[in-house]
């Protein structure tokens, strides 16, 4: 049976119907890079970007290996975060800017090179790395989270973020005026007193449950953990996090 994404007339036929039922999107794992396929992914962002407010949209994996070849299918997106890994971040980078990317090694330099890339294209950046990098166009500084994490990268691990990300960041969007200008109930302070974005908030919240549910699973099991063992955690680790 053919994939839809391989069937151009399928596709186009089907997709309109199922973009009101959806609240935000990842492009990207398991995704692939057959060129039917990349076809209609371009056809489905073009889709997305005519829409009157474009849902969220995170980009990952081979949707990052689209993006790098044409950049300007997401161009000065509303509501879109790349997460590069740092491979990735440097393709992008140096077809973005001419400029290679690949000696800039230190910490604080990423946080300009991040930065660099939002401001270039117009989108959020989620630059993974020993330190994750958030940058927004529309916050002239990048955050970054170095919360620990477990020592085994594991296979899955950024489709965990990814689907994560999507989620946190759809919530984000959806109370933006509540994280933008909102009041704690408490104590009438500021709920984001450094003006963070939306892109930004959602970031640094996703990276910190990964991190947190990665290095609770390895306190378990060690270097036998997969990326399914994290998956059970997440549920645990967020509410510990954020539900109380």
């Amino acid at each position: 049976m053919k994939s839809i994404f391989q069937d151009s007339k399928s596709f186009s036929d089907d997709i309109n119907k199922w973009l009101p039922r959806l609240h935000a999107m990842v492009i990207g794992p398991g995704l692939g890079r057959d060129r039917a396929v990349l076809s209609n992914i371009e056809q489905l962002i073009g889709i997305l970007r005519k829409q009157e407010k474009p849902i969220p949209l995170v980009i990952d994996g081979d949707g990052l290996f689209l993006v790098t070849e044409k950049p300007d299918l997401i161009n000065n997106y509303e509501n879109c975060i790349l997460t590069p890994n740092a491979v990735e971040f440097e393709r992008l980078y140096e077809k973005i800017t001419g400029v290679n990317a690949e000696n800039q090694k230190k910490e604080k330099d990423k946080k300009q090179l991040a930065q660099r890339l939002a401001k270039e294209l117009q989108v959020n950046i989620f630059m993974k790395g020993h330190l994750d990098t958030i940058a927004s166009p529309d916050n002239p500084d990048p955050i970054q989270c170095g919360i620990d994490g477990s020592p085994r990268r594991c296979g899955g691990q950024g489709d965990l973020l990814a689907g994560a990300l999507v989620t946190a960041y759809y919530w984000a969007t959806k109370n933006q005026n509540k994280i933008t200008g909102g009041k704690s109930p408490s104590d009438e302070q500021p709920l984001n007193p450094i003006k963070l974005t939306t892109a930004q908030v959602a970031g640094y919240a996703t990276s910190t449950l990964i991190r947190t549910s990665s290095q609770t699973v390895f306190s378990k099991l060690g270097r036998s953990m997969i990326s399914a063992d994290i998956l059970k955690e997440i549920g645990l680790v967020f509410n510990k996090l954020f539900e109380k």
